[in-house]
């Protein structure tokens, strides 16, 4: 008999603590890490939009300035794509209900968000991005914090998690801390079953306001409908992927406290 590789959507579905949409009432004051314009309606768009109904605050922090999903692009020099990118998250928050004052541009290289590391230029760039963090945090005092997934396949989502995991280590303010997987979801789980087993995993219903995420999603034009139409090569968000993030609930890892 054939037998299939458990995923790690599998492992989620299978595992989560699911919850119904009320309990982001709980969260309080709400700080997004999107390492990218648009990681935040792909990833947790309907709790956003759940956050807002229940009247809770919510800041954005678009850590990278978006302008690598289509590099070869000659009509659409850089700074219009950032441009064109940072109108789109602002036209997302708005149908999610989210205020433009209440949007941060962190606007580092995307494809190459800075890691800590030990080359002087990338360790300068990296304490750069974490103090400029620290004073976000200093000004928003936020109850929770979603970020995305410390192992997640997409190398931006990992050096953002660092950033605003150690921007939250130096401020020490009592949050509770929340990562949304979104790339990899199909991957086998199994390699890491250690890692997995030191987080709990949360689901929140969000099929109140599926019609909200979706829209957001659809604001974010130019990785959806083509608007930077002469890099054949560049990223888009097609229909298989998607579908990927048309479901019900959205899922959070914690890590585990001994």
């Amino acid at each position: 008999m054939m037998s299939f590789a458990r995923t790690l959507f599998d492992h989620l579905r299978e595992n989560a603590e699911y919850r119904p949409g009320r309990t982001v009432a709980d969260f309080g004051p709400t700080l997004v890490v999107a390492p990218h314009p648009d990681d935040e309606s792909l990833g947790c768009g309907g709790t956003i939009a759940l956050l807002r109904r229940y009247e809770r605050p919510v800041h954005i922090l678009f850590v990278s300035d978006g302008t690598m999903s289509h590099p070869n692009s000659l009509r659409f020099k850089k700074q219009v794509r950032r441009m064109i990118r940072e109108e789109e998250a602002h036209a997302a928050a708005a149908v999610l209900n989210v205020a433009a004052q209440n949007l941060h541009f962190l606007r580092l290289p995307d494809t190459r968000i800075p890691y800590p590391g030990s080359e002087p230029e990338t360790s300068q760039a990296f304490e750069a991005a974490v103090a400029d963090v620290c004073h976000i945090l200093d000004r928003v005092k936020p109850a929770t914090v979603l970020l995305p997934w410390q192992y997640d396949e997409h190398r931006d989502h990992a050096a953002s998690w660092h950033i605003g995991t150690s921007a939250l280590n130096r401020s020490e303010l009592p949050v509770r801390r929340l990562e949304y997987p979104m790339w990899g979801m199909e991957r086998d789980c199994d390699s890491h079953a250690n890692l997995l087993a030191q987080h709990d995993c949360v689901a929140i219903d969000i099929r109140h306001v599926v019609p909200e995420k979706q829209r957001a999603i659809a604001a974010h034009r130019s990785q959806v409908s083509g608007v930077f139409n002469d890099d054949p090569e560049g990223f888009v968000l097609d229909e298989a992927l998607l579908s990927r993030f048309h479901n019900s609930f959205e899922y959070f890892l914690a890590e585990r406290q001994p």
